[in-house]
């Protein structure tokens, strides 16, 4: 089941998930509320790193977003992207220099 059905749901407890097993190999046993702050801290650095990324590639995520939307005529319809389309696109060219000899 992905994020359309459940809205998400089941990708924030795997992200929650993976972030406890940071916290539990960074800092180890703690109490309740000691880990509890840890593993807040960890989520909000990690959100913080993704926002970050997501703003240092707008550009392509933009222009990738677009090329997916200008194919996408239908609902209910699978799609596929091959890589040599999203190749094409010249950001992605620039973020991922060998993806312009298909290597």
């Amino acid at each position: 089941m992905g994020i359309w059905e459940n809205e998400g749901q089941d990708d924030y407890m795997k992200i929650r998930e993976f972030c406890q097993i940071l916290r539990n190999i960074q800092y180890g046993e703690a109490d309740r509320q000691t880990a509890k702050t840890q593993l807040n801290e960890i989520s909000e650095a990690l959100f913080l790193a993704s926002v970050n990324d997501v703003q240092e590639n707008k550009e392509p995520i933009k222009d990738l977003a677009e090329h997916m939307a200008s194919a996408v005529t239908e609902f209910n319809k699978s799609y596929v992207f091959s890589s040599a389309a999203i190749s094409s696109i010249p950001s992605i060219q620039a973020l991922f220099p060998l993806a312009q000899s298909g290597s």
